[in-house]
C-alpha cells in the first residue's frame, strides 16, 4: 500500500490507514495532543431541585431531587417523580434541570 488511493485488499487494511490518518491528524509540530473525551459538563444537584429525566424508553417526567450520593459508578440521584414513585437514577439520565 505505497499510495492511499490503492484499492484496499482487506479490512485489516483499511483499519490501519484509518489509524495512520488519525494519528496524522493529531499530530502537531511533532506533538500528539489527547482528543477531548465526551464527558458531560459538571452539573450540580442538591436536595429538592426539580428536574425532568428520562426513565426509560424515552418517557421524560418531571421530578424532584430528594438525595446526592456519590456511588463508586459515579453520581446517582434519589427522585421523586409520578403518583409516589422513587427511583435510584444516574446523573446522564437527566435532560434538564
Amino acid at each position: 500500500m505505497s499510495h492511499p488511493s490503492q484499492a484496499l485488499h482487506s479490512p485489516g487494511q483499511f483499519i490501519v490507514l484509518l489509524q495512520v490518518l488519525r494519528i496524522n491528524a493529531l499530530a502537531t509540530c511533532g506533538r500528539i495532543f489527547p482528543v477531548p473525551s465526551q464527558k458531560q459538563p459538571d452539573r450540580h444537584f442538591r436536595a429538592g431541585d426539580k428536574i425532568r429525566v428520562n426513565l426509560y424508553h424515552g418517557e421524560i417526567e418531571d421530578a424532584v431531587v430528594r438525595a446526592v450520593i456519590e456511588h463508586s459508578d459515579g453520581l446517582k440521584l434519589q427522585i421523586d417523580f409520578g403518583n409516589d414513585q422513587t427511583a435510584l437514577i444516574d446523573v446522564r439520565q437527566v435532560v434538564r434541570n
